[in-house]
């Protein structure tokens, strides 16, 4: 059985303004969104395994995540699946040992570029991230990176400020 893969890039930006004149010449606008997402992991399983429940204006999905970092970009495998009582499904997680981290409120406006999905998002407490997201369907990883990678130097964004941390990690760190 072949799982999906999720390749994500993120990186910290001072603001979108620059971002979004380049994005209007190379990518196709696709909408904004508006999420609250919680995260929990269980700290006694040896995988960076995480579940995410994320609550949106149309549903409730639960994603979880066995996380794996490639340089600056994330390998995700993910299984997704909605919901219709998130207080059921956390009762649920708990008792197999996962606990809730943290929450972060993200408005994202969001382009496309070939397959690569770009979301220009203003995390609550956070800040402005963006981030490319790609399942690699027809391509292979290091041709992903590769296209994720010249996106970002398209956008004049500087490889260092590249962030493989899940916001729920990242929002714990800043917390702490």
């Amino acid at each position: 059985m072949a799982f999906k893969k999720e390749l994500k890039l993120k990186a910290k930006v001072s603001d979108f303004k620059n971002i979004k004149r380049v994005l209007g010449k190379i990518a196709k606008y696709q909408g904004k969104e508006s999420d609250i997402d919680y995260f929990f992991v269980n700290q006694k399983l040896n995988e960076p395994y995480e579940f995410r429940l994320r609550k949106s204006v149309k549903e409730k999905v639960v994603t979880f995540k066995i996380q794996k970092s490639l340089n600056s970009i994330q390998e995700n495998t993910e299984f997704k699946f909605t919901i219709d009582d998130p207080e059921d499904f956390v009762s649920f997680i708990e008792i197999l040992g996962f606990k809730f981290i943290s929450s972060i409120r993200k408005d994202s406006e969001i382009f496309q570029k070939e397959h690569i999905a770009i979301r220009l998002s203003e995390v609550e407490d956070l800040g402005a991230f963006i981030e490319l997201t790609t399942e690699c369907i027809d391509n292979s990883k290091e041709e992903c990176e590769e296209k994720m990678l010249r996106i970002l130097e398209e956008l004049e964004i500087n490889k260092e400020l590249i962030d493989n941390r899940s916001y729920g990690t990242i929002k714990q760190v800043y917390s702490s």
